[in-house]
């Protein structure tokens, strides 16, 4: 009966599993965000198996690749930690002790915990299921020594020298301990000699390797948590799956007493079993976080150039961070909607949600190399593709972008070189087909546009003061309406009126001559500037809704005594989407 709990138990958490992932997580996302690749390039795995723990990180990455589909990724999460809690709950049961199905809810928890985090690594749980296998082996091999000592204490030490290898690090010294643990607790007498072995190469081992065996540094053999190619920072909740282990190897033992002292609780295993799985459930709920899962969706549409989708969803989710901004403003230039709609969209981050290169982080990396690629700004692409590059080195995408921004340049051998590593990665390839039938097709319309954009004339390239590359880009490109459209936007965003005065002219051909809403707007409020100071205003056509809605605005500032938090309301109701609001209430800064 109970091997039947067991079974729907394990069943019912892997469905459990799968179905949350799939539709609540979706791992693509964490794909997307995470960005590892696998690729089948020798030095890859030479790279990964040079040292202890190397062949997990190698092996967790080519799992993680299958993430790059929303059911490839589901399934293989739901396989791993139902793993965990099958080698948990079978870890805890002992001779005469059935019925521990509770205790697989425990390791479950903690992983679907962490897997909530769209910036946890697969690698920590391939790592804790590969303690609990070898652990089992472990088991397995202390029979040897009722065959023969000998055979027994060589199996031993071959299965340490292997666990040495595959965990490495923090991993391997939690798996000594743990058979340690096992032999102190259950076989004192039997298998001293089996902990002497145990403590020996536990503690020899890691430091012969520093010397004899491995490149590695002596906190690296014995204290190495987390693998070279993540920034992540293992949390409380990971630190319990990581040690969870030796808990389970005192836990039996704690099983044992108790069912024995108290023998009717295996009555409550399945009400137990129900109990834990509410909590599980709820415990999902609680832990995901939906604004990070919007954030993803939002730069994976970004990503892929679903700009009506990205519009959909930042109405639907009314994000105020930096990087959903400036996918908003993308998608308004890219659906033509910019000088008209930019300000019914949150502008809170003014320029720095236009542009991210004034701040360094990981994830402006590649959306900027991809907005120079609009730009046609293709040697500044390739800059911060080869930044991104060095963060990342197996980034299919950012590979991607690559290729993209030196058929632009013109330069298919370097293309080649990209093509050619993303021939590696196994989910990529026939991307990388496709882009290679366009290297020959130098006249492909996309990327011939682009090119003509291109500016030839040389500047210094000034990451904080962004205007000044659009500038430089217009005086050699006028016709480059993105360059035009980026520098009016920044010019707004930064409350310059004088610099947009004076530019505005240059791209008002892009509108067949008319002025877009918003650029009058600014234009309104700059003559009457001008006009307070007693300088000359200059002459321009004006909407008379325009110069009617601009009265009206004023008109309620000065009904107010010029009072902003009771003017507020009032003009929310009716111009919470022209510049002037932003100017007042939700710009960075002072609005003077």
């Amino acid at each position: 009966m109970n091997k039947k709990i067991d079974a729907i138990t394990y069943l019912i958490v892997f469905l459990f599993l799968f179905i949350f992932l799939f539709v609540a997580i979706n791992p693509q996302l964490i794909f997307h965000l995470q960005q590892l690749g696998f690729s089948l390039d020798g030095r890859l795995a030479k790279e990964y198996l040079q040292y202890p723990g190397g062949i997990t990180e190698y092996f967790s990455i080519f799992l993680f690749q299958f993430t790059v589909s929303k059911f490839g990724g589901a399934l293989i999460y739901a396989l791993l930690i139902t793993g965990l809690g099958f080698m948990s709950n079978f870890l805890v049961k002992s001779e005469g002790v059935k019925g521990c199905v509770v205790v697989i809810f425990l390791p479950v928890i903690f992983a679907t915990l962490l897997v909530t985090n769209y910036g946890f690594p697969l690698f920590y749980l391939v790592v804790v299921l590969e303690m609990y296998v070898l652990f089992y082996l472990f088991k397995l091999f202390l029979e040897l020594f009722n065959k023969s000592m000998a055979i027994g204490i060589s199996s031993l030490v071959v299965l340490l020298f292997l666990a040495f290898y595959v965990l490495g690090g923090m991993y391997f010294f939690i798996f000594s301990v743990s058979a340690l643990l096992y032999l102190l607790i259950f076989q004192p007498k039997k298998y001293g000699l089996s902990s002497i072995v145990t403590i020996t190469i536990g503690l020899l081992l890691p430091l012969i390797s520093i010397q004899q065996l491995f490149f590695i540094t002596l906190h690296d053999a014995f204290f190495k948590v987390k693998p070279f190619n993540i920034s992540y920072i293992p949390t409380v909740i990971a630190y319990c799956l990581i040690f969870s282990l030796p808990f389970f190897v005192v836990l039996k033992k704690v099983v044992q007493l108790i069912f024995k002292q108290f023998p009717t609780l295996k009555d409550f295993q399945v009400l137990l079993s129900v109990v834990f799985s509410i909590a599980m459930i709820v415990v999902c709920i609680l832990s995901f976080n939906k604004t990070e899962k919007s954030k993803l969706e939002i730069d994976y549409l970004a990503y892929n150039g679903e700009w009506e989708q990205v519009l959909e969803k930042a109405d639907q989710y009314k994000l105020t961070d930096r990087v959903t901004q400036f996918h908003i403003n993308r998608a308004l230039f890219h659906l033509r909607k910019l000088p008209f709609e930019m300000f019914n969209y949150n502008q809170s981050w003014g320029i720095d949600g236009l542009i991210l290169t004034r701040q360094f982080a990981d994830e402006m990396l590649l959306p900027s190399t991809q907005l120079f690629i609009d730009l046609s700004y293709i040697n500044e692409a390739i800059h911060w593709g080869n930044e991104a590059i060095s963060q990342n080195e197996y980034s299919p995408q950012i590979i991607e972008q690559l290729i993209i921004a030196n058929f632009i340049a013109n330069k298919p051998e370097q293309a080649q070189t990209y093509i050619d590593a993303l021939k590696k990665f196994p989910f990529f390839k026939s991307k990388a087909y496709e882009l290679e039938k366009k290297k020959g097709d130098i006249y492909n319309a996309d990327y011939k546009a682009k090119r003509d954009l291109m500016p030839v004339l040389d500047f210094m390239v000034n990451r904080q003061l962004r205007e000044k590359d659009l500038e430089y880009i217009l005086q050699d490109r006028p016709q480059n309406r993105m360059a035009y459209e980026y520098l009016m936007a920044y010019y707004l965003l930064n409350k310059d009126l004088v610099s947009f005065y004076n530019y505005y002219s240059i791209g008002i051909n892009f509108y067949n001559g008319k002025i877009p809403r918003i650029y009058q707007e600014a234009l309104a409020s700059y003559a009457y500037q001008l006009n307070v100071m007693g300088k000359e205003v200059p002459s321009i056509n004006f909407d008379e809704k325009v110069i009617a809605d601009f009265a009206d605005y004023m008109t309620i500032i000065v009904d107010c005594n010029d009072n902003e938090a009771l003017a507020k309301p009032k003009l929310s109701e009716k111009y919470k989407n022209t510049y002037w609001y932003y100017v007042h209430f939700n710009s960075l800064g002072s609005n003077k």
